[in-house]
């Protein structure tokens, strides 16, 4: 892999790529937070709807994020964020 230390670490293999899946998922998140209360106000819905929206969205992340953190995966780290990549996008 060579050297990435200091100010080569946006030539390291994967680095601009993995660059890219990161603003991906950053925007998507951003769009999420804008777009639910936008989609439940538009629907008549009060505020508190896209609160309760939200927070279950989170909760799914947090018991998300800890059930894989709980398990051991022997697949190697680029296999393992390309499968979790698209089980975001196929979400």
């Amino acid at each position: 892999m060579g050297r990435c230390g200091g100010f080569r670490v946006r030539r390291c293999c994967g680095f601009p790529a993995m660059l890219v899946c990161s603003a991906g998922l950053g925007t998507t998140f951003g769009v999420i937070t804008v777009a639910v209360p936008a989609f439940a106000t538009g629907h008549g819905s009060s505020g508190a709807l896209a609160g309760v929206l939200l927070a279950t969205l989170g909760t799914g992340s947090v018991l998300g994020g800890a059930a894989f953190g709980a398990i051991r995966l022997r697949a190697p780290l680029p296999r393992q964020f390309a499968a979790l990549l698209g089980a975001v996008a196929a979400s």
